[in-house]
């Protein structure tokens, strides 16, 4: 598993951390994703074998929020 953390800008509430959360879930090998309003923050837990950094940003990317790996 690999653990990588995501500066998420874009976020207004506990909505959006939801959102993010939820749709990060439904990516193949994501095992865990915990994102936080306030901190700005998403950190998701992965099977780097069947998952990219790249597809995580773009999922998240396609909500209309923007990211940067951290």
């Amino acid at each position: 598993m690999s653990k990588h953390a995501f500066a998420v800008s874009g976020m207004h509430c506990g909505s959006c951390a939801q959102l993010i959360d939820e749709t990060v879930a439904r990516l193949p090998g994501v095992t865990r994703s915990w994102t936080t309003v306030h901190g700005g923050r998403t950190e998701v837990e992965f099977d780097p074998a069947r998952l990219s950094t790249g597809d995580v940003a773009r999922a998240i990317e396609a909500h209309g929020y923007r990211t940067v790996l951290l």
